[in-house]
């Protein structure tokens, strides 16, 4: 795509559990370069595009921390490119499984250095899915059920119906864009992440203070200059990371969420409605944070 305006700071779109670059791709790239920013989005390692390296081709899954490293990478190469035309430091935004990435590399303070700002969409918690799952079997069992096969069985790369409930809610999105979508999702959903590695590795374990924040956050924020901005916006038709999930990751971060009505948990696809409105609100924020 053609830049329009470099004064901007470019964007860095990571996807999520099932996803890869192409989710952002289909929307999102287009809306943002128009507002003048480069956009980049990262396929990690395990997924579709990108697949594993040649010598673990056998694997089955992959890390959280291989992940981080996957992300460290492509910002110190869009780093590198900004500074050589004196554009800002890049803004991160992630998804889903993708704001916990995110959260492990704001660990590091040289990355945290590295960025101007991340936004954390529909993101899973610091804690990870286990307290989530644990109020879903209480609140409604059959979402329960649904979510364990829609992803511990990969039923949302096989069956349509699931797969508009638990990404899409109540989006309208036809049958033929969802059966495009699965394809991708398979393609997607080939290698996992270790998620008995990353029990060990939640935020919530590794950097996480007794009252929920991230042991990075300064005492006052106003005084530390060098922290990058941090968004969390839900969607309040989210089936799969709920409300009290959204606040937990906002509380983390030292910030306040932002949920949007009638927004699933693939908020960048779909219809038309649905993307804009948070495409809309995720321009707003970025205009508000980075003084444009």
């Amino acid at each position: 795509f053609q830049n329009i305006k470099l004064i901007k700071p470019p964007i860095l779109f990571l996807h999520g559990s099932f996803h890869s670059a192409w989710c952002f791709r289909e929307n999102f790239f287009d809306y943002f370069s128009s507002l003048g920013h480069e956009c980049y989005a990262l396929s990690l390692r395990g997924t579709g595009p990108t697949g594993l390296p040649p010598d673990s081709i056998e694997r089955s899954n992959v890390k959280i921390e291989e992940h981080v490293e996957d992300l460290a990478f492509v910002i110190n190469r869009i780093c590198q490119e900004s500074t050589q035309r004196n554009i800002s430091k890049p803004i991160i935004i992630s998804h889903s499984f993708g704001g916990l990435v995110l959260m492990k590399l704001l660990e590091q303070s040289a990355m945290r250095d590295s960025i101007s700002g991340s936004m954390f969409l529909c993101s899973i918690p610091p804690s990870g899915n286990a307290a989530m799952t644990k109020r879903f079997l209480r609140k409604n069992l059959l979402l329960s059920l649904k979510i364990v096969w829609g992803f511990v069985f990969k039923g949302v790369t096989t069956n349509l119906s699931l797969c508009r409930e638990l990404f899409f809610s109540k989006s309208n999105v036809d049958d033929a864009t969802l059966v495009r979508y699965m394809s991708r999702f398979r393609e997607d959903s080939k290698v996992v992440v270790d998620f008995k590695a990353l029990s060990h590795a939640l935020p919530s374990v590794t950097c996480m203070k007794e009252d929920g924040t991230a042991c990075w956050l300064s005492d006052n924020n106003d005084k530390d200059s060098t922290l990058p901005w941090r968004i969390v916006i839900g969607g309040e038709e989210d089936r799969i990371v709920d409300s009290e999930g959204v606040q937990e990751t906002a509380r983390y971060l030292g910030t306040k969420a932002l949920l949007l009505s009638e927004v699933p948990h693939d908020l960048m696809l779909g219809d038309t409605a649905c993307w804009r409105k948070a495409a809309d609100l995720i321009a707003k924020q970025i205009e508000l944070n980075s003084n444009l």
